[in-house]
């Protein structure tokens, strides 16, 4: 399996964010400062180990017992004080509030995280074409290079295939709006 460097795919997401301005002022920084016991950003496979050593702001802990976000009976969450050194923001963190989607042919596309409805007022807008063109490039520029790890494509195609299934249920029409 392709290890994966980790700072070299955090590299294009370094000065890129959703809007030109800070898009904390609409929200008050709602997605950093959200901090129930629990909660936390996923990890991928392999991104534990720049976390490791930074005790002061985070700390690792298994997820299997919260749930199988994007698949894994051995998913990591990093927990945060809600205020990290910008340049060690994880993956999650660095491409929110957006998420990567595998259609029905295969064919990947960065869309609005659905998980992030209730945090993020960009997601409950809708609306792709107010976000940074260049922040969805790189984005989607990012994920096209994981997805070629096996270990990673196989957990964004569960996250789809769930996203897929929720799409169904009777509830999601309480919140659908068109992505544009």
């Amino acid at each position: 399996m392709r290890q994966i460097n980790w700072p070299e795919i955090y590299k294009p997401l370094e000065k890129v964010t959703p809007l030109l301005e800070d898009c904390g002022r609409l929200c008050n920084k709602k997605c950093c400062s959200l901090k129930e016991s629990g909660k936390g950003v996923y990890l991928f496979p392999g991104e534990e180990v720049l976390f490791e050593n930074d005790k002061s702001w985070c700390q690792i802990r298994d997820a299997s017992e919260v749930s199988n976000y994007y698949t894994g009976e051995e998913s990591l969450i990093l927990d945060c004080t809600g205020e990290c050194p910008r340049g060690k923001r994880p993956l999650v963190c660095r491409i929110f509030p957006m998420a990567p989607y595998l259609d029905q042919k295969g064919r990947l596309e960065v869309i609005f995280d659905p998980e992030a409805f209730f945090i993020c007022p960009l997601v409950r807008l809708g609306d792709k074409a107010v976000l940074n063109s260049d922040f969805i490039e790189k984005v989607l520029q990012v994920w096209l290079d994981l997805i070629k790890n096996k270990e990673i494509r196989d957990r964004v195609e569960k996250y789809s295939e769930r996203l897929d299934s929720e799409a169904k249920e009777p509830w999601k029409m309480l919140f659908e709006h068109e992505e544009k």
